[in-house]
Order: C-alpha cells, then sequence, then structure tokens
C-alpha cells in the first residue's frame, strides 16, 4: 500500500493544518426537531476523518473544538446534543443558536408542560464549556425589522 504524502509531513504540520481546517468549518444543524441527527455538512468538513487511522486518531478530538456548530432553533440544539455523552459535550467550544425559542418541558413530578427559556435549558447540557455562545432573537426577524412577524 502506497503512504500518502500528507502522511509523510512532520505530525506539527499536519496539525497546524487540521486546526485551520476545522476552525474554518461551520456544521449547519437544519433538519425537522425529530429528523435524522446528520448535519448538513460542506462537501469536505469532516471528510479528512476518514481517509486514514492515522488522520482520524490525530484529529478525532480536535475537530469538536474547532469546529462551530450552527442551529436553526432551540428544539434542534436539544435534539442534536442531549443525548450526546458529558465527555463529548465538553470538547465543544462554540456554537450558534439562530432562534433561541423557549421550550416546553414535561417535568419529572408533574403532569404539565412548562416552558424554559433559552438559558435554563443550558441547565441540561451540564458537560457543555463553550468559549462562545451566539444566540439569536426568536421574536424578531432581523431582515424584517418593525414589521409583525
Amino acid at each position: 500500500m502506497v503512504e500518502s504524502s500528507f502522511l509523510l509531513l512532520p505530525c506539527e504540520i499536519r496539525l497546524q493544518i487540521y486546526v485551520h481546517l476545522f476552525s474554518s468549518t461551520v456544521l449547519h444543524f437544519t433538519a425537522p426537531v425529530f429528523g435524522p441527527q446528520l448535519p448538513q455538512l460542506p462537501s469536505h468538513a469532516l471528510a479528512i476523518l476518514l481517509t486514514s487511522r492515522t488522520i482520524y486518531s490525530e484529529s478525532n478530538t480536535l475537530w469538536s473544538s474547532l469546529c462551530t456548530l450552527r442551529f436553526s432553533h432551540t428544539p434542534r440544539f436539544l435534539d442534536v446534543l442531549t443525548p450526546l455523552p458529558r465527555a463529548k459535550l465538553s470538547l465543544f467550544r462554540r456554537i450558534i443558536v439562530e432562534k433561541a425559542h423557549p421550550v416546553c418541558l414535561l417535568m419529572p413530578a408533574g403532569d404539565q408542560f412548562n416552558p424554559w427559556p433559552f438559558h435554563e435549558v443550558l441547565a441540561l447540557l451540564p458537560g457543555l464549556h463553550l468559549d462562545q455562545l451566539i444566540v439569536g432573537d426568536c421574536w424578531h426577524d432581523p431582515e424584517h425589522e418593525g414589521e409583525p412577524l
């Protein structure tokens, strides 16, 4: 088997390439709330992870801390992140939630749904330690400022 010329580069240079690649990658999660868990990926986004075991082992945890996760709304944010283990959640550093709707959740000892504002929803993800969280206004559309939705 022929070794890739990429793998002939020193590991330090490969790591710089991974940092450049993943830092510019935004993973868009816009599917329906209860739809498939796969994001809409740019054609190149994480494909490098599938090229070889060496590349996968060098970059598998790096991509999580460098990519930006962009969610269309709060339910999609929860749909994708709540099943993840705390160790995986702790790797993510940058998240964008375009429309941070309050979410109605059934309380464990109750029989009614209670609305949770976005800042309280974050408590459902205790492993999340972000460097950057951008939260969009769900009540106003910036393109139609001043107009009713």
